[in-house]
C-alpha cells in the first residue's frame, strides 16, 4: 500500500538497506570534518556576496597605479629642473665667490694705499725737521782734479741731484717716481764715468738713508711708474755697503732696476742679485750696462738665471756691453746668452744682450732657439759678431716663429746677403703662396738698412693685415705686368676659390690708402684687379661650376 493510499509499507529491499547505509556513512563523515574546522575560520570564508567588494579594491589600486604613473612620467621635467637649479646655484656660487674675491682685492688695496699714507705721513713729518746735512763742493775742486770745464759741469749737476733725490725719496712725491742719479759730461756717447771721491761719501750717506727711509707712494692710477737708476757713476765697495744696508731684503716697490757704468765689481753684482732675489714682487725690468762680469762670474749667471726664472713679475732683462774680450773668452760670452735664453725661456719676454761680443761660430742655438717658438717677444742682439750665416740661420727660424715682434740687430756683420735672407723671412715675393709663408709680425731693426722702415718688412700692428698687405703688393705688381691670370694658373687656384680671392680684395681700399703714404703709392686700384680677373680667369669653367 502506498504512502498516499494510508496503506502499510512494504519491507525493504537488501539494495534498499545497502544505499542507506552508504548516504548514512557519508553524512557522518561530513558532520566529522565540520566539526574539525575551527569556528572562526569557517565565519572567515568568503561569502558570494563578498566578491563585489574584491573588485572594488582592484579597482583602486588601478587608479593609484595610473596616478603614480602619471607621477613617475613628470619625472624627466623635474629632473632637468634640478639641473637648471644647480647650475644656477653653481652660479651663484661663483658670482659670490668672484665677488668676495674683489671685495677682498678692494680692501686690500684700500689697505695698502691707508699704509702707504700713513707712511708717507709719517716721511713728511719726519721731512719737515730734515735737513740736507753733506757739504757742498765747490767747482774749483773739481778743477784742481784736472776735470775739463763740461765735465766739472757735469759733477755740479750730480752734486745737485744728490739732495733732489734724497728729498724725493724721502718725501715719496708724484706717481711717476725715477730714482736717477747721473753724470753726465757733454759727450755724444752713452757717457764716461764719474770718477769715486771721498768728498762724496756725506753725499752717498744721506742717499742710502733716504733710500731705507723710502716707501713707494701710493698708486692711485694702474699706470704709475717707478724705477731705480744709477748711471755712470762709480759706486766702490764702500758705497756698495751703505746702499745694500739701506735696501736689506725688503720689497722697495720700484719696477726698474737699472745700473750702467758703475764700476761695481764683484761686490756691486751681489748686490744687484740680491735686490733680483729679494722683495721685490713689483720688479718688471732688470738692467746692467757696462759693469763688467768675467770669465770667474759663472756663479753669478746661474743665480742670475734662477732669480729670474722664479721671479712673480720680471719680464725684461737687459745684459748690455758687460763682456769683452779683454775680460771673458768667446765661449764664455755665447755661454752666457745662451744659458739665459734656455734657462729662462718661459719667463723673460724681452731679452737684450747688446755688445757683448757674442760670436757663434756656426752654432745653430739661436736657430733652434727661435723655431721653437717660445714666449719671446722682442730680441736685442746689437753691436755683436754675428755674421751672414747667423742671419740665414735666423731667417730660416723666423718662417716658423709668430711671438717674436722685435728683433735689433744693428752692428753685426752682416753684408747684402744676410740682410736678403732677413728680409725674404719677412717678404718672399716668389709667389703669393711664399708671401703667405712668410713672417708677418717681426720687425728687424738693421740700423742703416732698417727693415722696419722698408716697405717689404712688417708694420706694427695686427698679422692678419701686414700678410694681406704683401698679398696685394704682389698682385698689384703682377697686375701692372698683366700676368695676374698666368700666376692663379700657375699656383694651382682653384675656381671653388675665387669667392674668397675677390672677398680679399675687396678689403683692400685702406690698406691702398695706407700703403700710399709709406711708400711710392705702387698698389694699384682694387677695382683695376677686379676687373683684370673676372675678364679673363677660367670664366667659363666659373659658369660651369655654378652650374
Amino acid at each position: 500500500m502506498s504512502i498516499l493510499s494510508g496503506s502499510p509499507t512494504s519491507s525493504p529491499t537488501p539494495d534498499t538497506e545497502k544505499k542507506r547505509k552508504i548516504m548514512s556513512d557519508e553524512s557522518h563523515h561530513a558532520s566529522s570534518l565540520l566539526k574539525a574546522v575551527p569556528e572562526h575560520d569557517v565565519r572567515t570564508l568568503p561569502s558570494p556576496t563578498s566578491y563585489p567588494s574584491v573588485h572594488q579594491t582592484l579597482l583602486a589600486m588601478q587608479s593609484q597605479i595610473d596616478a603614480m604613473s602619471q607621477k613617475l612620467s613628470l619625472l624627466p621635467t623635474l629632473q632637468e629642473k634640478c639641473h637648471h637649479l644647480e647650475l644656477k646655484c653653481q652660479q651663484l656660487e661663483e658670482a659670490l665667490l668672484k665677488t668676495s674675491e674683489e671685495f677682498y682685492d678692494e680692501h686690500q688695496k684700500l689697505y695698502d694705499k691707508t699704509r702707504d699714507t700713513f707712511l708717507r705721513h709719517q716721511c713728511l713729518i719726519h721731512c719737515s725737521k730734515w735737513e740736507y746735512s753733506a757739504p757742498e763742493i765747490d767747482a774749483s775742486y773739481w778743477e784742481a782734479k784736472g776735470m775739463s770745464h763740461d765735465e766739472v759741469l757735469g759733477a755740479e749737476s750730480l752734486l745737485e741731484n744728490f739732495p733732489q733725490m734724497a728729498q724725493e725719496m724721502r718725501q715719496g712725491v708724484g706717481e711717476d717716481v725715477e730714482i736717477f742719479l747721473h753724470f753726465d759730461d757733454g759727450s755724444p756717447a752713452f757717457g764716461e764715468i764719474f770718477p769715486h771721491d771721498e768728498t762724496l761719501i756725506p753725499h752717498w750717506e744721506e742717499f742710502a738713508d733716504a733710500l731705507e727711509k723710502y716707501r713707494v707712494p701710493p698708486r692711485w692710477f694702474e699706470d704709475g711708474y717707478s724705477s731705480l737708476k744709477i748711471i755712470n757713476v762709480e759706486m766702490p765697495e764702500e758705497v756698495i755697503d751703505l746702499l745694500d744696508a739701506a735696501t736689506g731684503w725688503r720689497n722697495l716697490g720700484f719696477e726698474t732696476f737699472h745700473f750702467g757704468n758703475n764700476n761695481f765689481g764683484r761686490r756691486g753684482l751681489e748686490w744687484a742679485l740680491k735686490l733680483l732675489q729679494g722683495n721685490n714682487s713689483s720688479l718688471d725690468e732688470f738692467i746692467l750696462s757696462r759693469n763688467s762680469i768675467t770669465d770667474e762670474d759663472v756663479d753669478f749667471v746661474e743665480q742670475l738665471c734662477e732669480g729670474v726664472k722664479h721671479h712673480g713679475s720680471l719680464t725684461l732683462l737687459a745684459i748690455g756691453e758687460c763682456m769683452t774680450p779683454e775680460s771673458s773668452t768667446e765661449e764664455f760670452r755665447f755661454g752666457v746668452m745662451r744659458t739665459i735664453l734656455e734657462r729662462c725661456r718661459e719667463k723673460l719676454k724681452a731679452f737684450d744682450f747688446t755688445g757683448n761680443h757674442v760670436i757663434t761660430h756656426g752654432d745653430p742655438f739661436l736657430r733652434d732657439f727661435l723655431r721653437s717658438n717660445p714666449g719671446l717677444e722682442s730680441l736685442r742682439l746689437r753691436d755683436n759678431c754675428l755674421n751672414d750665416d747667423d742671419a740665414i740661420q735666423i731667417a730660416t727660424a723666423l718662417r716658423h716663429n709668430t711671438n717674436l715682434q722685435y728683433l735689433a740687430l744693428s752692428g753685426n756683420d752682416f753684408t747684402e746677403r744676410g740682410i736678403a735672407a732677413l728680409e725674404n723671412a719677412l717678404f718672399d715675393q716668389t709667389s703669393l703662396n711664399s708671401a703667405a709663408d712668410s713672417n708677418h709680425r717681426c720687425i728687424i731693426h738693421l740700423g742703416d738698412y732698417d727693415i722696419e722702415n722698408n716697405v717689404n718688412g712688417n708694420y706694427i700692428g695686427d698679422a692678419t693685415e701686414n700678410r694681406k698687405r704683401k698679398i696685394y703688393k704682389i698682385l698689384s705688381r703682377q697686375c701692372r705686368e698683366g700676368s695676374n691670370l698666368m700666376h692663379l694658373d700657375q699656383e694651382n687656384i682653384v675656381p671653388e676659390m675665387m669667392p674668397n680671392v675677390l672677398g680679399m680684395i675687396s678689403t683692400l681700399e685702406s690698406l691702398r690708402q695706407y700703403q700710399e703714404v709709406r711708400s711710392d703709392g705702387e698698389l694699384v686700384e682694387p677695382i683695376a684687379l677686379v676687373y683684370e680677373i673676372m675678364r679673363g680667369w677660367k670664366m667659363p669653367v666659373l659658369y660651369d661650376f655654378r652650374k
